[in-house]
C-alpha cells in the first residue's frame, strides 16, 4: 500500500545520533512504543496497521498456491503486542479521546489474537479468511483516522 507523498514529511531524521539514540531508547525501554502520545500514534498510524495490512493481502494472495508459507507469514507479521503496549502506554489520552477509540483498538487486538488462534489450530483458510474480515480495509482506515486525528489534537 503506497502512502501519499506528504505523509514522508513525518518520517524521522535517522541520520543524527540524536535520533538514533533515541529511538533506541524507546525501542529497549518502552518496548517500541514512544512516550509522546503524538508520536506513538504517528507510528502506530503510519507503520503499524499498514503492516497489518499488507499482511492481510499477501495472505489472501499466497493462501490458495502456497498455504503453510501464507499462514507462517500471516503469524509473523499480525502481531497485538505493539497495540497492547500502545493502549497500556497511552491510557489515560485514550480515555479522554473520541468515544469508543479505546474500545476500538481493543476490538482489533481480540480479533487479531483470534486469527491467530486459528493458525494455531490449523483451521481451514476460509475460517482464517472469515476471521480476518474485521480486519479489512474500512475498519482500519476508520481506526488509523480516529489515531490521526487526535495525535494531531494533541500536537496542536
Amino acid at each position: 500500500m503506497n502512502l501519499p507523498v506528504g505523509a514522508h514529511a513525518l518520517e524521522l531524521d535517522e541520520s543524527s545520533l540524536k535520533a538514533r539514540l533515541r529511538r533506541l531508547f524507546i525501542n529497549g525501554l518502552h518496548g517500541g512504543v514512544d512516550p509522546d502520545f503524538r508520536k506513538a500514534s504517528r507510528d502506530l498510524y503510519f507503520k503499524e496497521l499498514r503492516l497489518q495490512l499488507h499482511a492481510l493481502e499477501r495472505f489472501n494472495e499466497e493462501v490458495r498456491t502456497q498455504p503453510v508459507r501464507a499462514r507462517l507469514h500471516l503469524m509473523r507479521s499480525l502481531r497485538s503486542s505493539r497495540l497492547v503496549r500502545y493502549s497500556r502506554t497511552h491510557w489515560v489520552e485514550l480515555n479522554t479521546c473520541q468515544a469508543g477509540l479505546l474500545e476500538h483498538l481493543y476490538h482489533r487486538i481480540n480479533t487479531i489474537r483470534a486469527v491467530r488462534r486459528s493458525i494455531v489450530w490449523a483451521d481451514s483458510a476460509a475460517t482464517i479468511h472469515e476471521r480476518t474480515v474485521h480486519l479489512e480495509r474500512v475498519p482500519t482506515f476508520r481506526l488509523m483516522q480516529q489515531l490521526g486525528q487526535e495525535g494531531l489534537k494533541r500536537s496542536n
